[in-house]
């Protein structure tokens, strides 16, 4: 993609034209840019009283602007190990907008901040209920009636 002219260049263009040193066609010969160059820079001075660079915006806008930003680190303080789906909910309820989950999973991601819930894996399988359900028998590691089939 073309770069766009610099801001000097733009204004001697607007210059020539305020002074009515010619025509469109011949500013733009004059400058050795196209026609349309020359109108686009006038019709932006008329518009904006300004000499400015036109830029567009490509994309979606996102969703979740800097206060947005802000709630979820705030939900995620209060409560490190929400899901995605119940950060949902919160931010729903404070801003009344609900992205999906990929986009809080990106913002997140960018905030750097934890969004998962904690495995208790490791703690439930210690407890006692638990062990007797698994029967697990020493001698071969296999499991011998109903509950946990996960091998020791």
């Amino acid at each position: 993609m073309p770069k766009c002219y610099g801001l000097d260049f733009r204004k001697k263009i607007l210059e020539t034209y305020l002074n009515k040193e010619g025509s469109y066609q011949t500013i733009a010969d004059r400058f050795k840019v196209s026609l349309n160059t020359v109108k686009r820079i006038v019709y932006r001075y008329r518009e904006t009283n300004q000499v400015i660079t036109y830029v567009h915006r490509s994309g979606r806008r996102e969703l979740i602007d800097d206060s947005g930003k802000e709630t979820l680190k705030k939900l995620i303080k209060e409560k490190p190990d929400l899901t995605l789906r119940e950060i949902q909910k919160k931010y729903k309820a404070a801003h009344g907008v609900q992205p999906v989950l990929s986009v809080f999973h990106r913002v997140l991601k960018l905030l750097k901040l934890p969004y998962k819930k904690k495995s208790l894996f490791a703690q439930q399988q210690l407890r006692e209920d638990i062990k007797k359900k698994r029967r697990i028998s020493r001698m071969d590691g296999r499991i011998q009636s109903g509950g946990y089939h996960g091998i020791r």
